[in-house]
C-alpha cells in the first residue's frame, strides 16, 4: 500500500490484521506522488511516482531497512504513471497527463539513466495498464475507454498511433485495470467509486461494448476505487512466464 512518499510492504500473514506494523517501509523523498507499482519476475519492486520509476531490489525490501533505489529511470516525454511488464521483462509505462504509453526494452532497465522509449502508442489520458493470458496489453483511459493491444502491436517500433485491437466505453474514469485467474476483466471506475467484472466471453470484436456482469458500488461502501491487484496474482499472467 501507499501513504504520502511512504511504499508499506505487508507478508501474507499481516494482510488481514487490523493497523498491523508493516514488514518494511520505503520511504524517501523521490517516491513522492506514488502513482503506481509493479513486480519483475525476479521479485523486485518498480514504483511509478510521475517523474521516474524507481526499483528497489526484493532482498532490500524484504530486509526492511529502508532501502535506496537500485535503478532509478526518467523516461523522455513521459510522466510515469502505471507500470506492467510483458513477458520478456520489457516494462511498460503509462503517462496520464500526455497521454502515451511507452515501452522500455529490458536491456534498458538494468541502471540508472535518461531513457528513450523503443515504443510509444499515442493515446488520451492513459491510467493503469494490464496484460492478459495472450499477451495482449489492456490500458484503461481516464475519461475515454478501454483498450486492448496485441503483440503484433506491441512489437512496433517508434511513435505509433495505431487504433486499438478493441476499445469499449466507460461511463467515467477508467482508473485501474486487472485480471483475475479465470481471466476475466475487473476495471475500477474513479468517478462513480464502482468496480466492474467483464467475463471473458464478452471480450472481443464482437461485444465491442460489453455489459459487466457484477458491478461492485465504491460509493455505497465509502470508498473509491484506484489502481488495485489480485492476491494470489492470476498465475497464467505474462510476468510468470
Amino acid at each position: 500500500s501507499t501513504s504520502g512518499n511512504k511504499v508499506f510492504v505487508y507478508p501474507p500473514s499481516q494482510q488481514n490484521i487490523s493497523a498491523a506494523a508493516p514488514l518494511a517501509t520505503l520511504s524517501d523523498t523521490s517516491l513522492a506522488a506514488i502513482r503506481g507499482l509493479a513486480f519483475d519476475s525476479a521479485g523486485d519492486l518498480w514504483v511509478a511516482n510521475g517523474t521516474n520509476i524507481l526499483e528497489y531490489s526484493k532482498t532490500a525490501v524484504l530486509a526492511g531497512s529502508n532501502p535506496a533505489p537500485s535503478v532509478v529511470l526518467t523516461v523522455t516525454g513521459v510522466d510515469a504513471t502505471g507500470l506492467a511488464f510483458d513477458r520478456n521483462g520489457n516494462l511498460f509505462v503509462s503517462a496520464n497527463s500526455s497521454g502515451k504509453v511507452a515501452k522500455l526494452l529490458s536491456s534498458q532497465l538494468s541502471s540508472t539513466a535518461t531513457v528513450t522509449p523503443d515504443l510509444k502508442i499515442s493515446l488520451s489520458g492513459a491510467s493503469q495498464l494490464a496484460f492478459d493470458s495472450q499477451d495482449n496489453l489492456w490500458v484503461a483511459q481516464c475519461g475515454s475507454d478501454v483498450a486492448k493491444f496485441t503483440p503484433s502491436q506491441l512489437g512496433q517500433t517508434g511513435v505509433q498511433t495505431f487504433a486499438p485491437n478493441l476499445s469499449f466505453s466507460m461511463s467515467g474514469c477508467a482508473e485501474g485495470i486487472a485480471f483475475d485467474s479465470a481471466g476475466n476483466l475487473w476495471v475500477s471506475i474513479w468517478s462513480s467509486g464502482d468496480l466492474l467484472k467483464f467475463d471473458t466471453s464478452t471480450l472481443s470484436a464482437a461485444t465491442p461494448s460489453p455489459t459487466p456482469s457484477v458491478t461492485i458500488s465504491g460509493a455505497a461502501n465509502g470508498m473509491f476505487w484506484g489502481q488495485f491487484a489480485f492476491y494470489p496474482a492470476a498465475s497464467n499472467l505474462p510476468i510468470f512466464k
